[in-house]
């Protein structure tokens, strides 16, 4: 069922990741914090996040320097490409951001027309996980960085999570889907391969680290902000 619109949207996801400097003995690293997806391509290729994911624990964006790209494309192409943010929006959770030239053949992802969807629909997601800890080897960090699908449909489309004081009266989806650390920022797409939202988060269970669902940035919500801030991306005619 999910084939054909995970190919279609495979090489428009990719991993956000952040070099994590030298502690005492421990060497610096570099580790996922999140994921993101592609909205513009060539010349200066934009893709977007949630903000809390190029964000510390206190709200202040990253050091640029420190954050990176780990860009995957067709023919097997793969980079680092570096960051710069353009908008933080954290009412929102949104973040778009550029990358350098080692992303430039990256895929962007088509939007859904901009509607609601019902309860029941069917939708997926596909994201980068964090490791528990990162694998730390005399010369420095090994980064492992591994590509999960996960499927599910919409339980609500009216949720106003509890999670997020920032975004707390933000409409969402809530889905009826494995939820994980790391699939923030990620696209959440319907059968047909186009992006009706973005994964927001999740509330984990006491102890626990997969949830048994997840809260998604509507569509719409999503389209009308990129339209405020002039960012031209492709929408489904059909």
């Amino acid at each position: 069922m999910w084939r054909t619109a995970y190919k279609k949207i495979s090489y428009s996801v990719h991993a956000v990741i952040l070099e994590t400097p030298k502690s005492g003995t421990q060497p610096k690293y570099w580790r996922t914090i999140g994921t993101s997806f592609s909205i513009k391509g060539k010349p200066n290729p934009l893709l977007i996040t949630n903000a809390h994911v190029v964000c510390n624990e206190n709200g202040i964006p990253y050091d640029e320097k420190h954050l990176a790209l780990a860009a995957f494309m067709p023919e097997s192409k793969a980079g680092v490409a570096g960051v710069g943010i353009r908008f933080i929006e954290k009412s929102l959770d949104i973040s778009v951001f550029e990358v350098s030239k080692e992303a430039v053949d990256i895929v962007p992802a088509t939007f859904a027309k901009p509607a609601v969807l019902e309860i029941g629909a069917a939708v997926a997601s596909v994201g980068f996980p964090i490791p528990h800890q990162p694998i730390l080897r005399p010369g420095g960090g090994s980064l492992t960085i591994t590509k999960r699908l996960a499927t599910g449909f919409i339980s609500a489309n009216d949720m106003k999570p509890e999670f997020d004081r920032e975004s707390a009266e933000l409409t969402h989806y809530e889905i009826n889907m494995l939820s994980y650390p790391g699939l923030s920022g990620a696209p959440v797409f319907d059968v047909n391969g186009f992006v009706i939202g973005m994964n927001h988060g999740s509330i984990l269970t006491s102890g626990g680290n997969v949830a048994a669902y997840a809260y998604a940035i509507r569509g719409p919500e999503i389209i009308a902000y990129l339209e405020r801030n002039n960012i031209k991306i492709e929408i489904s005619t059909t």
